[in-house]
């Protein structure tokens, strides 16, 4: 896989950034003197697609945005974070009252961090341009093929990557996908229904989803997975479908459990994090799924039902909401613990 990494200047600015904000509050746990190895960014998937005009334009991407922390934690799994339906992976980031979002509390407590946005949005969105670009701009006469003397990239995928930021056409999006309702509301079999079909679709946070974050895992290794909402849904099937992949596996607030066996999931710790006004239903068929899995020999798992440890109030977005500190480590203990099954 080809990477572009951040210029120096950048990474110092970030790391000047970082310790303001840790100035300023400093319950936040980011560390005065922390620092990264590495800052970057990169896309993975996606495949190239005629237009009508000659030109080409690459559709199903998801872009990259990883945080390497300088001192890792020694045998420390990467964590991934996956958006749910619609947002963007800043919404890992900061807060809206400008505290560190879990991307960069991850990465301060020593984990490698990598931050998802999927096709359709943000950084892999719908952008103006396409393969005209190239000719267009001067790099070259031919898309693809730099010009004799010119000083873009020639290693293997350059092309496809640069050409990544110019997302093509979409699929249309699948209708009635949705989360079902807050605390004690409708949810379960439609949930898990509207889910399946959004998987299905292959469109923006379906199929495609899966098969760009599979991308990614082969590249960092096994992982934790971090997926909100419909992200945590679509990381779901992941996992039963390709469980190598995966060190465990954290759904935050799932938009639902997809109908699938606890014996897909026996080879996956799965933990599930539902905050005082998430839902009920969907939390219970997420507790069902553990259960069967571990029936069926597999890890187990845990859940953690935020008011039950002190943090009441929360509603569907964990990491951007107050005490997003306090709720990153209840994962943190978790996987420092090794994944213990706390289901009975």
């Amino acid at each position: 896989m080809f990477r572009h990494s951040l210029l120096q200047f950048l990474s110092a600015a970030l790391l000047l950034i970082c310790q303001t904000a840790n100035a300023q509050t400093p319950d936040a746990g980011v560390g005065a003197n922390f620092s990264f190895r590495d800052l970057g960014n990169f896309w993975v998937g996606g495949e190239f697609v005629d237009n009508e005009n000659g030109t080409q334009s690459v559709r199903g991407q998801t872009y990259v945005e990883y945080y390497l922390p300088a001192n890792p934690l020694p045998d420390a799994p990467p964590i991934v974070l996956v958006p749910g339906g619609g947002l963007l992976g800043s919404i890992y980031g900061t807060t809206p009252d400008m505290r560190p979002g879990w991307a960069l509390y991850l990465a301060s407590q020593g984990f490698d961090v990598y931050v998802t946005e999927p096709y359709g949005r943000g950084r892999a969105g719908s952008g103006p341009w396409n393969s005209a670009a190239w000719v267009l701009w001067d790099m070259g006469e031919e898309p693809g093929v730099p010009c004799d003397g010119c000083a873009f990239p020639e290693e293997e995928g350059a092309y496809k990557m640069w050409m990544s930021q110019f997302a093509g056409p979409e699929p249309p999006a699948p209708q009635g996908a949705g989360r079902g309702g807050r605390a004690g509301g409708p949810g379960g079999a439609a949930t898990a229904s509207a889910t399946d079909r959004l998987e299905e679709s292959g469109g923006p946070g379906g199929g495609q989803q899966t098969a760009t974050l599979a991308e990614l895992l082969n590249h960092t290794g096994k992982a934790v997975v971090i997926g909100h909402s419909a992200g945590g849904a679509a990381s779901l099937r992941l996992a039963a479908a390709q469980p190598e992949l995966f060190a465990a596996l954290i759904t935050v607030e799932p938009s639902g459990c997809p109908g699938l066996g606890g014996e897909q999931l026996a080879e996956v710790p799965y933990m599930n994090l539902l905050g005082e006004y998430g839902n009920l239903a969907t939390h219970a068929n997420c507790m069902a799924l553990m259960k069967q899995s571990l029936d069926a020999g597999g890890a187990g798992g845990a859940a953690r039902f935020l008011p039950d440890f002190g943090l009441s109030g929360h509603g569907h977005l964990l990491m951007q909401e107050t005490r997003n500190d306090e709720i990153a480590e209840l994962m943190i203990d978790w996987i420092s613990a090794g994944y213990p099954n706390e289901i009975e």
